[in-house]
């Protein structure tokens, strides 16, 4: 039987306890930690900051519901979230009853959580740094800064290159969201690829096939919590640090008009919403579609630093009463829905 410790020598370890977890929590936000576990179990506060916390929530919370009703008085219903560091669950604010639990298309937002999912795919997380193949890093940029469809698909077939098929890509994109403890549903719908996409996907030799049908997960369906807890998942390291530097870093580029459509066909800003009304460089990507179906929605996640208040996982959708004739945010209140929904929360 070992003998048991001076109180001297305990109060040490508990200060040395003490230390390590600080410093692996500052690491996991800051990039200290090369491999943080793929979940986080919360951890228990001291009541005086749970106190701190729960008023932090409700003021967070009533300036959210501040900015949905805001959004949703331009004419539509609109959905948001906000979930920070350390918190176990998102607040999320709706301007209809129930609408949190609205399952909604990610459309191109899916292309984030596509690019964590190939990542892990090239086994980044424990090999930083490692080369992404000139063609793979052009279609990532286009997907992501320009939201090219053509590029994304390129970005599924190399998902489905590296899992062995669009069922186990499937699986793959759940695991992504398993990790960031969100419930998704994953589209199921393949295709082949469409008529302007053609010239380009032929230019591409690292594929076997790369005309071959890819799932199309923009037709993805999620909530609004779960949304905003994928990129909660990208700000404390979720899936690696690397991985998070990289996702985040190309989230963060300025927007870029995109290759694939006519001059004029898409008339927002290139930084309408979070591009706009967060502070600069935050990482951000959008989303939106449905018009042909009556269901347009336009959306955006977003990962803002804000003074007072730290890192910040944000999400907001807007839904217009009255419906496009086309897939363009510009001709919708969208980005002024967005807009306020975001200024409120560093108001």
């Amino acid at each position: 039987m070992s003998p048991r410790p001076s109180r001297g020598a305990a109060a040490l370890l508990v200060l040395v306890a003490i230390a390590v977890v600080a410093g692996y929590l500052y690491g996991s936000n800051r990039g200290g930690s090369s491999e943080p576990p793929s979940s986080q179990a919360p951890v228990k506060a001291h009541p005086r900051q749970s106190s701190r916390e729960a008023a932090q929530r409700a003021s967070l919370g009533a300036a959210l519901q501040h900015g949905v009703d805001a959004a949703a008085a331009l004419g539509g219903s609109a959905e948001a979230a906000i979930m920070l560091d350390g918190w176990p669950t998102p607040l999320i604010a709706s301007s209809e009853a129930h609408g949190e639990g609205r399952f909604m298309r990610m459309w191109s937002m899916s292309k984030v959580s596509t690019m964590i999912a190939v990542l892990r795919g090239l086994d980044w997380g424990r090999r930083p740094g490692q080369p992404i193949s000139p063609e793979l890093d052009e279609a990532l940029h286009g997907a992501i800064t320009r939201s090219e469809n053509c590029r994304q698909r390129r970005v599924v077939l190399e998902l489905q290159r590296l899992s062995g098929g669009a069922p186990a890509a499937r699986r793959a994109l759940q695991d992504v969201f398993r990790g960031a403890g969100a419930e998704v549903r994953v589209g199921t719908q393949i295709a082949p690829p469409e008529e302007n996409c053609l010239e380009y996907l032929e230019t591409q030799t690292e594929l076997a096939e790369p005309l071959a049908p890819a799932l199309l997960l923009g037709t993805s369906t999620w909530r609004v919590g779960d949304a905003v807890r994928l990129v909660h998942a990208l700000s404390i390291g979720t899936y690696g640090i690397a991985i998070s530097h990289e996702v985040l870093g190309l989230m963060r580029l300025p927007k870029q008009p995109s290759r694939e459509v006519k001059p004029g066909e898409l008339t927002a800003p290139l930084n309408w919403g979070a591009g706009e009304s967060l502070p600069a460089k935050t990482p951000y990507k959008a989303g939106w579609g449905g018009s042909l179906n009556g269901n347009f929605l336009a959306g955006q996640i977003a990962l803002a630093d804000l003074p007072g208040i730290g890192h910040v996982a944000l999400v907001a959708v807007f839904h217009p009463d009255e419906q496009p004739s086309r897939d363009d945010p510009g001709i919708t209140e969208a980005p002024q829905a967005l807009n306020a929904i975001f200024s409120s929360i560093g108001e």
